[in-house]
């Protein structure tokens, strides 16, 4: 079973993460060993992008992201997945959601599920 890095005591709603200025930056957890990884899960859906440390594991996914390696040989630096705390980077597919945002000198990460009935939850 996969561990989940709790924010908060309690996962945050999507009203919460709705509200990012809200949000207590300080109770993020920091991740001084972070690293990216490619790696194929299944064979006929190529490699796909994870988010790891060493100390903790996996953190985030995107498991909807197919064949990532042919993407990433056409991407510059302004493909990378980088929003601020106004505009953040989001991502949504079924059951599954990511926000990333910048506000110096840190990167924020969000991951949860859907949010087709607003109710969802960002455990990661």
């Amino acid at each position: 079973m996969r561990r989940h890095r709790f924010i908060n005591p309690e996962p945050l709603t999507q009203k919460q993460v709705d509200s990012i200025a809200t949000l207590l930056l300080d109770s993020f957890p920091v991740i001084d060993d972070f690293s990216i990884e490619l790696r194929q899960t299944v064979p006929k859906f190529g490699n796909h992008l994870f988010f790891v440390s060493a100390a903790n594991g996996d953190l985030i996914s995107f498991p909807w992201w197919d064949h990532v390696e042919r993407d990433l040989q056409r991407w510059t630096q302004r493909n990378i997945p980088l929003g601020t705390k106004d505009k953040p980077f989001y991502d949504l597919e079924q059951g599954w959601q990511v926000v990333i945002f910048e506000e110096r000198p840190w990167v924020y990460v969000l991951q949860g599920g859907g949010s087709e009935d607003r109710r969802s939850v960002f455990h990661t």
